[in-house]
């Protein structure tokens, strides 16, 4: 919002809006907490609203929800991070006044539906209603900055079905088998898969509980389990799918194809491929002999040497999708073989 929107704003004392996604969720910046929403002020201008006073939470929801102006006074300005802040000073009242705009639709919160999430290009933001199936407990994510917790589930609706992931305050924001409508979700792209996943946006992320479809749903696969934290015995059911690609002969970190050359993720040095660097991953089936349960994990290529090995086969820069993917049907007795999620897979013959 430009220096003169702003001035327009704080004439009189008064500021007069619609007010557009209220996002419950009570977020915490150390000690303080606040939620937010935003504030439609004519026809085409919006700014975001920081309320920092759980007494003006009501009124600010009852006109989201009655698409009713309100007006507001003693608020402040924060010209720094261009947004409207609501502190316990503020008065807010419904405005009776007829305007010269009315509430926008194009504001309201916009449901896709997930089989759409695919043509969507990863970072995105997205807004879905889904059932939330197959939730994972909190799990402990340590990267070189931080220690996260983080849980997973696979949204369903009657078009599809999609892998989630909740970060921090949100992994117990859900239950299983019950149905929200999750605003703002992020949407990324697996590395390796190439699959589309979404997970909780760092900020406008929120969730509230929705009515249950009346549609049927489709059964969605079982979700790729997340080693980080799993030891358990499996059998391989099947090998569904496998890909290769090149690894960087400096820091053995994964490749990208930059024009005739290809170059590091990592280190960005640039080289040409070299066939004794190319690396597999699969997709596997899995049963877990604990509980039963049958997920998809992702194995690495020195999971998929032991797995050749320990057949008397040899991973060779020549073989073919279809020479990892055919080596389960090998015999029934690789089929009754087990191996140990242990970080990643390791396979016992």
């Amino acid at each position: 919002m430009s220096s003169s929107q702003s001035k327009d704003l704080d004439q009189d004392g008064e500021l007069i809006a619609y007010v557009h996604n209220y996002l419950s969720h009570v977020h915490k910046s150390g000690k303080v907490s606040y939620t937010t929403c935003q504030l439609q002020t004519s026809s085409t201008a919006t700014i975001k609203a920081i309320c920092f006073s759980p007494d003006k939470v009501k009124p600010i929801k009852s006109a989201m929800e009655t698409k009713s102006p309100i007006k507001l006074r003693k608020y402040q300005f924060n010209e720094g991070f261009n947004n409207i802040v609501v502190n316990k000073n503020t008065v807010i009242q419904n405005y009776t006044k007829s305007l010269d705009f009315k509430p926008s639709e194009t504001l309201q919160t916009q449901l896709i539906t997930i089989n759409s999430i695919n043509s969507i290009s990863p970072q995105q933001l997205v807004s879905v209603k889904a059932k939330v199936t197959q939730l994972t407990g909190p799990k402990t994510h340590r990267t070189e900055k931080a220690t996260l917790q983080k849980s997973s589930a696979v949204l369903v609706d009657p078009t599809g079905y999609i892998r989630v992931v909740f970060w921090e305050e949100w992994v117990k924001s859900v239950q299983e088998n019950a149905t929200y409508i999750f605003k703002n979700l992020r949407v990324k792209e697996d590395n390796y898969t190439k699959e589309k996943y979404v997970n909780t946006a760092k900020e406008g992320f929120d969730v509230e509980e929705s009515p249950p479809f009346t549609d049927t749903l489709p059964d969605a696969q079982p979700l790729l389990l997340d080693l980080a934290t799993k030891t358990t015995t499996v059998s391989v059911i099947s090998f569904k799918s496998a890909s290769s690609y090149f690894i960087c002969n400096a820091c053995s970190k994964k490749l990208q194809s930059d024009g005739k050359y290809m170059k590091c993720e990592t280190c960005k040095l640039k080289q040409k491929p070299d066939q004794d660097k190319m690396q597999w991953f699969a997709r596997v089936f899995v049963k877990d002999h604990s509980n039963q349960n049958k997920s998809f994990i992702l194995l690495f290529h020195p999971h998929i040497v032991k797995i050749f090995n320990s057949m008397g086969k040899k991973l060779l820069p020549s073989s073919t999708e279809d020479d990892i993917t055919d080596v389960p049907r090998g015999g029934d007795s690789y089929m009754e073989q087990t191996g140990m999620l242990v970080g990643n897979f390791e396979f016992n013959p």
